[in-house]
């Protein structure tokens, strides 16, 4: 009978948060720090986080936060999608923005698909040209690890957008 009732509050736990990310309520990390293990958490249905779940709404204040709080920005879904994927299938440019200042890399998804490909794809140009902007810092940063053809050939390998 116990069990039952903690399953209870915990259930009505996880509604809370969940509702309070998707209108971006403020409280949302308040709430999250009292729930255990919140930021390696995955939600049931769809295997994300509640980073992934901030990303499709689209509240950038509450996803820097969460980051900032522990969550990993390179967390993967069942699809291998990390909440960049998310905000770049969104055209979502504030929350692509602060995605790309703490991802150590940009992966691909289980169909082979990178954030960049997604948003090109679905046109969302702002978002395609900061993804670029991000390979071409990366690339710059490994300069002095690569010869100087080496980097230009990397370089000319990113697609500028029309």
């Amino acid at each position: 009978m116990g069990s039952a009732i903690s399953t209870r509050k915990r259930n009505k736990k996880l509604a809370d948060i969940t509702t309070a990310i998707i209108i971006g309520n403020p409280e949302a990390i308040k709430l999250l720090k009292e729930f255990p293990n919140w930021q390696k958490y995955h939600l049931r249905q769809s295997d994300w986080t509640f980073l992934h779940l901030a990303s499709w709404y689209g509240h950038f204040n509450l996803v820097n936060e969460m980051i900032h709080h522990g969550c990993d920005p390179s967390s993967i879904d069942s699809n291998y999608e990390t909440p960049l994927h998310i905000s770049a299938y969104k055209g979502d440019k504030k929350t692509t923005e602060i995605l790309l200042n703490f991802i150590p890399e940009i992966t691909e998804n289980r169909d082979g698909k990178t954030p960049l490909l997604i948003a090109q794809e679905l046109g969302h140009t702002e978002v395609i040209e900061l993804i670029q902007g991000y390979g071409m810092r990366k690339l710059s940063n490994k300069k002095n690890s690569i010869n100087s053809s080496e980097f230009k050939k990397q370089v000319n390998n990113f697609v500028i957008p029309q």
